[in-house]
């Protein structure tokens, strides 16, 4: 049985059965005799159990002192997933109107003109995707008078949906469709520049991630992310910027100074959108990481002032010790 102990029942010798008859007296008795042959052993009897005793004690040390911290990962976003769930269900439910209803030539041309920025982005010139992105901006203005903000939610959402498929396309094959560069852009060298795919190239973004970093890409080609109609939910600010405090946009990987310096500005960003968000903390770890002591100390104090209980409490105490290292 796996987790517990197996007890025997042992046969009664007929000596044990004897001291039985003649009663607890008899018992007694022989719990007085003298133990022979024991000797020095009799001296260690139980040092399994002392052993052990002492090695919970020094684990519960180990566990409350205060000790330099040296892990540069930072708090990630609190997230609430049955948020999530209802914006799965909201973006399918606006997928499954765009295709029973279709949607009106203006919204389609927004449509378009997103692709023609993609393919324009691709290109890297800079007066073809000026024209691009001035010229996707003006189908917006145009679609806005003739029709609802739903119906351009829904030509988000369906080209959200496209866009997944596109890149789940290239992450099983390693070719690019002509769906992917229109929709994504130069979305696919970007993820190999900055360290988002794995050893067997494969995407480190779940789906919801590579959703969210499409979103907002989308609201901000088509400047409507600061229109209350359109703007990002709290928990979706925060699947965004904990989706780049993980894969900061940084060449060369996801550690070392650059990507230090980077989520510096995603945490100055999100602190603005996420009052919850322990910024201070986080600032304090990413500048110790930068071996910028003074600043750091000053963050790690900010944040044990304001928070000297809770989850992070311990953490930042030891990155703070950490900080008055040589």
């Amino acid at each position: 049985m796996s987790g517990e102990r197996c007890f025997a029942i042992l046969p009664a010798d007929a000596s044990s059965l004897k001291h039985a008859r003649q009663g607890v007296k008899a018992t007694l008795s022989l719990g007085q005799q003298k133990p022979k042959g024991r000797g020095y052993r009799r001296h260690l009897e139980g040092w399994q159990l002392g052993l052990l005793a002492v090695s919970f004690a020094l684990l519960a040390l180990a566990l409350v002192m205060p000790r330099p911290a040296h892990d540069p990962i930072v708090p990630l976003p609190r997230l609430d997933h049955q948020e999530e769930q209802r914006a799965r269900v909201r973006r399918a439910d606006a997928l499954e109107r765009a295709r029973r209803r279709g949607l009106p030539f203006s919204v389609r041309a927004v449509g378009e003109a997103v692709r023609r920025y993609g393919r324009a982005e691709t290109t890297h010139d800079g007066p073809q995707l000026g024209s691009a992105l001035a010229h996707l901006r003006r189908t917006v203005l145009l679609a806005r008078q003739d029709s609802k903000a739903e119906l351009l939610l829904e030509l988000g959402a369906v080209q959200t949906e496209l866009f997944l498929t596109a890149l789940g396309e290239w992450e099983a094959t390693g070719k690019q469709t002509a769906e992917l560069v229109e929709l994504g852009g130069t979305f696919s060298e970007l993820a190999e520049k900055f360290g988002w795919m794995d050893p067997k190239r494969r995407l480190r973004l779940d789906e919801a991630e590579r959703a969210v970093l499409f979103e907002f890409r989308w609201l901000e080609l088509l400047g409507l992310r600061e229109e209350r109609a359109f703007s990002p939910s709290l928990d979706e600010w925060r699947r965004y910027f904990r989706c780049l405090l993980q894969y900061p946009q940084t060449p060369g990987g996801l550690r070392g100074p650059d990507s230090a310096r980077v989520r510096l500005d995603y945490v100055t960003a999100l602190m603005k959108v996420d009052a919850e968000y322990p910024a201070a903390l986080a600032k304090g770890m990413l500048h110790q990481q930068l071996g910028e002591s003074g600043d750091a100390q000053r963050e790690l104090a900010a944040h044990l002032s304001a928070h000297p209980h809770g989850a992070w409490s311990l953490r930042a105490r030891n990155h703070w010790l950490a900080t008055f290292e040589p």
